[in-house]
């Protein structure tokens, strides 16, 4: 999506996109979390042990209950049973989406590792070596990965899995970007040394969920983590600024929020249709989001 968003043909439809893709996460609580509801009610006296499903115990489940992970599979496999042609585009469907994914998040992380890191060491190599050197990160990613997927089970469910991922890598990202839109002293070092904070605590977390180190860290909601790391990171980040060098006034200046921006803005967005102010389209998808969430709540 911020790829996406960056390479808009101006800053409005920047600002549009950004605010599409906040709507287009609301469907969400429909599209993935109502079926699998559901589906717990439909089959609830289902008896899956055929599947073989493992807890991580080691005992084999028993119902839909106990891993979720089934849930989509028994949904296709029994509604459309009778309909082997949608099932089949379903399945290529989501086997589609899931390579698509995957792909580009991979061919991201080699970039980044190849642009910020390699290039950086080295700057001297070709663009050939440069691509053989993004093929290389790939594979090594995907060596990774792979040998990482079985200890995924460890986190109950896919779903939880991607929250408590989210809630380690979110926290840090978002605690510098604030900072350093809104504080003028926040420098480069307490942004770093926030997010090697933020690292060490995420290595911590996912530690302690594989091998059970800390049974109420473990069972702590992922979102009381995601708020205690989020404050952690911003403590860091002041810590360390206000005791290293401050930043060069002109490097910040144009870099930090001001009231001049907001005013300069108004004058901008005076007389703009209510549908093309980004502002009032913020309000109303904040609106939208707080009906949505307090009605499921």
């Amino acid at each position: 999506m911020v790829q996406r968003v960056l390479s808009a043909k101006d800053l409005n439809h920047g600002r549009w996109g950004a605010l599409f893709a906040g709507l287009l996460k609301l469907p969400v609580i429909i599209i993935m979390v109502l079926p699998g509801t559901a589906a717990i009610l439909m089959y609830s006296d289902l008896d899956i042990t055929a599947i073989n499903y493992q807890l991580t115990d080691g005992s084999i489940c028993t119902n839909l209950a106990e891993c979720p992970n089934a849930t989509y599979p028994v949904l296709l496999f029994d509604l459309f049973r009778n309909y082997p042609i949608l099932l089949g585009l379903i399945l290529a469907g989501l086997l589609a989406a899931m390579m698509s994914s995957i792909s580009a998040t991979f061919n991201s992380a080699s970039t980044l590792v190849t642009m910020d890191f390699v290039v950086k060491i080295n700057p001297g190599l070709s663009s050939k070596q440069l691509v053989r050197v993004g093929q290389i990160v790939t594979l090594v990613l995907v060596v990774a990965a792979s040998l990482w997927a079985p200890f995924i089970e460890r986190f109950g469910s896919l779903w939880e899995y991607l929250q408590d991922i989210l809630a380690y890598i979110a926290p840090p990202v978002a605690a510098t970007f604030i900072l350093g839109l809104f504080w003028k002293r926040a420098n480069g070092t307490g942004s770093i040394a926030s997010l090697i904070f933020g690292l060490l605590f995420s290595i911590f977390a996912i530690y302690s969920n594989v091998t059970d180190f800390s049974a109420d860290f473990n069972n702590m909601h992922f979102l009381h983590r995601t708020f205690y790391l989020f404050v952690a990171c911003m403590l860091v980040n002041i810590v360390v600024s206000l005791s290293t060098e401050e930043p060069d006034a002109e490097k910040v200046k144009e870099y930090t929020w001001k009231r001049e921006f907001f005013r300069q803005e108004t004058a901008e967005l005076k007389g703009v249709p209510w549908y093309s102010n980004y502002r009032i389209l913020a309000v109303l998808l904040l609106i939208v989001t707080a009906v949505i969430v307090g009605y499921f709540w």
